[in-house]
């Protein structure tokens, strides 16, 4: 009878002990899912940013290409001015 109390309590404790690793087990998986979510929303989160960027990058260069061809006009203009006596 002793000897089988002892068992039954070595398997109790064996078993408290799977529950525990399982817990432990299921929160580390928990927290990994968090975390590959986590990943993936920073992910596109940056995406977002980075084709944001690349809008306002398009966005300054086709300003600067207007900026440029008005430099190029006025110079043309100030020029012919200037060949008029005008300036």
């Amino acid at each position: 009878m002793t000897s089988e109390v002892a068992i039954a309590a070595s398997i109790s404790s064996d078993m408290r002990q799977a529950a525990k690793q399982a817990a432990s087990s299921a929160g580390q998986l928990a927290g990994m899912d968090l975390r590959n979510q986590w990943e993936s929303r920073a992910a596109d989160q940056a995406q977002r940013i980075l084709q944001s960027r690349e809008q306002e990058m398009s966005a300054l260069a086709q300003a600067a290409a207007a900026t440029a061809r008005l430099a190029e006009q006025a110079t043309r203009s100030l020029l012919a001015l200037q060949q008029t006596g005008k300036l």
